[in-house]
């Protein structure tokens, strides 16, 4: 059993002690304390985990998140487990963060470097926010049913809603489904 103090926690979930603090004061279902010691109270990291995941609150830093090879395929479980969050979208999201980018070449064959932007509320609003939200975040090209190659971290650099450029790019993909914009990625593994 792994236990966690306060400076754990907010550094397993990339937040400040004073957030974690909030969470254990304005919660009812904040894990309760494995033990309360002179140094203050300790927790079990598994109890932890599993509230940020279902609460939406995780964070994870690149020191806590597990590395994926370059060029290696894995599995949705895989992302699901390592991720969290509605990964039944093309950009997942975890409380209010996107927290990896997941293409399918049928549809983006330019991807990751160009990613063909569908209509949808929640579509659209989903490459909004990445190019708001800034930084980087690891991708996954799908290549095959429950195969997703990872290809490095990326970072946006925008999106084009110029619409003879989007028919060009339709058309030059083959896809017949509607194209509200392109969004623009580049590689940050340099």
């Amino acid at each position: 059993m792994t236990l966690l103090g306060i400076a754990e926690i907010a550094a397993l979930a990339n937040v400040s002690r004073q957030t974690v603090f909030n969470w254990i004061a304005r919660t009812d279902d904040f894990p309760t304390p494995v033990a309360s010691l002179a140094c203050g109270q300790i927790w079990e990291r598994g109890a932890v985990e599993n509230w940020l995941t279902r609460t939406g609150r995780t964070r994870l830093s690149s020191a806590t998140r597990p590395r994926f090879s370059k060029d290696t395929t894995y599995t949705f479980e895989d992302l699901k487990r390592s991720f969290g969050g509605d990964m039944q979208t093309y950009l997942p999201q975890v409380g209010s963060r996107i927290v990896c980018g997941c293409f399918n070449l049928q549809y983006n064959p330019n991807a990751p470097a160009e990613i063909l932007v569908g209509r949808g509320p929640r579509i659209e609003m989903k490459a909004a926010k990445l190019v708001a939200q800034g930084g980087t975040l690891p991708v996954f090209l799908k290549h095959g049913t429950n195969h997703w190659q990872y290809v490095g971290n990326w970072k946006p650099l925008g999106l084009d809603m110029r619409q003879p450029i989007l028919d060009e790019k339709r058309r030059a993909a083959g896809v017949s489904h509607p194209v509200t914009a392109l969004l623009r990625l580049a590689p940050a593994d340099t």
